[in-house]
């Protein structure tokens, strides 16, 4: 199998992004007026990440890498 090279599987940053959109949407009844508040929220719920959240992300690496593995480098459920 080729490496590949840009999968969103095996970049953990992706998930953490992932995470991030989740709580934007779950944590906000409404949506934002502008840029300006957009950004804030976004930097509010990066800063709530907890180091924990981070860990729950790399611990699923070895799963994420038979996934890729097993769908010879195509799409996987991560």
């Amino acid at each position: 199998m080729e490496w590949p090279a840009q999968s969103p599987d095996l970049n953990p940053i992706e998930h953490i992004w992932a995470l991030v959109k989740l709580r934007l949407f779950r944590n906000y009844a409404r949506p934002t007026g502008g840029m300006k508040e957009l950004w804030a929220r976004i930097q509010e719920t990066w800063n709530e990440l907890t180091a924990e959240d981070c860990r729950r992300i790399i611990d699923t690496m070895p799963k994420r890498c038979s996934a890729v593995i097993e769908a010879k480098g195509y799409w996987t459920d991560y």
